[in-house]
């Protein structure tokens, strides 16, 4: 069985680690990617954004000194969103020499997606990703406790390129989102 899965739509990478260590195939595999897509969009400041789901694992030090020699000091937006405090200890340490890294418990959801500044496509798109990417490491507590949050609750968040933001709903369907187009406007 996997103990992380991982996948990149766009701007967006998404990462679920099991409550399990990542291999050093797995965690050389993720890097590659996370490396890929910054250089991708190096020239527009904060366009990658991750997000990472664990239910407990966090990179060891060595894995943690490879992410900042492989991605130096390149800012962009990645909210690490787990359950353990010790993990969200370790992500709080990574952040001072990686600017954009914050820990999230998976019940604060307005503030994950608002520090991902992801607007209500990217979002939509995501939680696809995210789901598909739960199922492959069988399933994933902290990645259900945020999609049954946000899936609860009316999310509003701020777009770079938008003086307005869209509004996305519930509509009750098993926690799948619709966003109308109106969404947002009076």
């Amino acid at each position: 069985m996997l103990n992380m899965s991982f996948g990149r739509q766009g701007r967006v990478v998404v990462v679920m680690h099991t409550a399990n260590a990542a291999s050093a195939a797995e965690w050389s595999a993720s890097l590659e990617m996370v490396a890929s897509t910054v250089g991708e969009v190096r020239r527009a400041p904060l366009a990658v954004t991750s997000l990472v789901f664990t239910d407990g694992a966090a990179p060891s030090a060595e894995q943690r000194r490879s992410f900042v020699d492989r991605v130096g000091t390149v800012r962009f937006q990645t909210s690490v969103i787990t359950a353990s405090r010790l993990t969200r200890g370790i992500v709080t340490a990574l952040s001072w020499f990686t600017p954009g890294v914050r820990a999230w418990d998976p019940d604060d959801v307005n503030a994950i997606v608002q520090h991902a500044g992801m607007g209500s496509h990217d979002l939509s798109v995501t939680m696809t990703l995210a789901a598909q990417l739960a199922a492959a490491v069988g399933g994933f507590s902290v990645y259900d406790r945020f999609a049954a949050g946000l899936a609860k609750r009316d999310v509003s968040w701020s777009e770079h390129e938008e003086h307005r933001a869209p509004t996305t709903r519930s509509t009750g369907d098993g926690g799948r989102l619709a966003v109308s187009a109106d969404a947002g406007r009076r």
